[in-house]
């Protein structure tokens, strides 16, 4: 078990506890190539933040028959004090107005091996948003902007996956790509009609003295009335750190970064360097991939487990517009 010591703009400082397991759900230790097969783990945490926010999760990720089958998932339970802005990427700062989303969210996915690291399956999400505290003739109180009325949206969908890095957590070689699609219907019981696509692209990059270049393109498009909880933000302690989670977002969007990564500078202490870039649109040919937002800066490590990868890390990033943000956090970015 682990103390919870982190932070971001959009939670301030975090305190509380995780426990973190590693371990094999069967007999098989090496995959068909040879290499040895990644372990199973089992996470839980309870944390809550400086701005009266709670946070609980619980999730686990199983590799079973060696690397055939992976089962994957969360169950998170939130009390959010939050910010939402107007959407869109010419959003005011003056748009920002106050509210507390009290979730429940449970994903849950499955993928088997097809052949080699490419991976097929399909995944389930189920949402329960309760809106409060809202600001009299704001977005939410006036219904202007989809999810205002809080309730369930559920979705399911197929995932396709290409996945041969050497580990999940702080990866050194190889590269993460996926694609999903999740179709959210009255007919699952869900309040909202709406669907997503996701493209995740990720690769690392191993350089000389054990150093990493890691590079990611992702991109999330959306289909019909998308709640404004399910829009993709930009911003965050994964993309384009600096920019407050959902200062900018919409039904579309696309994020393109990169992160130099110096696993040793002294005993467990490393450090990085990051950059991105990224926007938002109602619609997918209103992209300004000439005139994006962009973000950067740099960060220490401190390894946990040397033969997990695991890392704390604390980032300081600003943006182009003039803001700043400091994260602490657990893992890397991407």
């Amino acid at each position: 078990m682990f103390p919870v010591i982190s932070s971001s703009p959009e939670t301030s400082l975090m305190l509380g506890g995780l426990v973190m397991y590693h371990f094999r759900f069967d007999h098989v230790t090496h995959r068909e190539d040879g290499a040895e097969s990644r372990r199973s783990s089992f996470g839980a945490v309870a944390a809550y933040t400086f701005k009266n926010q709670i946070i609980t999760n619980l999730w686990p990720n199983l590799y079973v028959q060696g690397e055939t089958w992976n089962i994957g998932g969360s169950l998170e339970g939130i009390l959010f004090p939050n910010t939402l802005y107007a959407v869109g990427p010419d959003s005011a700062k003056e748009s920002e107005e106050d509210y507390t989303d009290r979730a429940f969210i449970l994903k849950a996915n499955v993928t088997r091996q097809i052949v080699s690291a490419l991976r097929a399956g399909a995944h389930f999400i189920g949402v329960h948003s309760d809106l409060r505290d809202i600001e009299p003739g704001g977005l939410i109180d006036t219904g202007a902007i989809p999810g205002s009325d809080g309730g369930f949206a559920i979705g399911v969908g197929p995932r396709l996956l290409w996945d041969d890095r050497d580990r999940d957590m702080a990866p050194t070689r190889g590269s993460r790509l996926a694609m999903l699609a999740t179709f959210h219907d009255g007919v699952l019981g869900s309040d909202y009609d709406y669907s997503s696509f996701v493209l995740d692209l990720r690769h690392y990059v191993p350089l000389p003295r054990e150093h990493v270049l890691a590079v990611q393109a992702y991109a999330k498009l959306g289909r019909g009335d998308v709640p404004f909880q399910n829009m993709p933000p930009l911003g965050g302690d994964s993309r384009l750190r600096g920019f407050f989670a959902g200062r900018y977002k919409d039904k579309h969007m696309f994020a393109l970064q990169t992160e130099y990564r110096v696993p040793v500078l002294y005993w467990r202490f490393g450090g990085t360097v990051f950059g991105g870039l990224g926007n938002v649109a109602g619609a997918v040919d209103e992209l300004d991939l000439l005139d994006p937002r962009f973000a950067g800066g740099f960060g220490l490590r401190y390894r946990l487990n040397p033969d997990d990868g695991v890392n704390i890390r604390a980032d300081f990033a600003a943006t182009n517009e003039g803001d700043f943000g400091f994260y602490l956090s657990l893992g890397e970015a991407f």
